[in-house]
């Protein structure tokens, strides 16, 4: 499902943005940094540590 980012694009780690209504869940990923995830569909975002994202 579509997240609205593209590769390149900066989120903020610290205020994670909002999906289906709520903060999307941050978790340490294993090939990137960090991933952002919608508890409620399949959205996700990977960013690097410094928060730009990478797919």
């Amino acid at each position: 499902m579509s997240h609205g980012y593209r590769p390149g694009d900066g989120v903020d780690l610290h205020e994670p943005p909002e999906h289906c209504g709520t903060p999307m869940t941050l978790y340490r990923g294993s090939r990137s940094a960090f991933e952002l995830v919608c508890g409620h569909c399949n959205a996700e975002i990977r960013t690097d540590e410094d928060g730009v994202v990478i797919r």
